[in-house]
């Protein structure tokens, strides 16, 4: 779609991709070119469908593994955990047992 330039007014200054530059909103007289469209998105050697699948499968991997490591490490840290307040719990009976032994300090 092609809108019929405006006379008069400001000046305008020609962009790469068919648009000028003016104080009107629709002032754009050339249509871009869609050669040059299309060479910005093609890439030069083409990418055969073997290595986008390959790829695919080496981020699916690669996710896979870093997803069983954080389950792995968050149970490991929960177990230690576990293992550290058993330990404590321990500890304070056995405190609780001999607590009887000793008189309070006041200061």
């Amino acid at each position: 779609m092609s809108f019929a330039p405006i006379t008069g007014g400001s000046p305008r200054t020609s962009s790469p991709f068919g648009f000028d530059s003016s104080s009107s909103r629709f002032s754009a007289s050339i249509t871009p070119d869609i050669d040059d469209e299309r060479s910005i998105y093609t890439s030069p050697t083409p990418v055969s469908r073997s290595l986008k699948a390959d790829n695919v499968k080496e981020i699916y991997f690669k996710a896979h593994v870093e997803e069983m490591l954080e389950v792995n490490r968050k149970e490991l840290e929960e177990e230690l955990h576990q293992g550290r307040m058993k330990a404590l719990e321990a500890a304070l009976e056995e405190a609780k047992k001999e607590s009887w032994m000793y008189k309070p300090l006041d200061f």
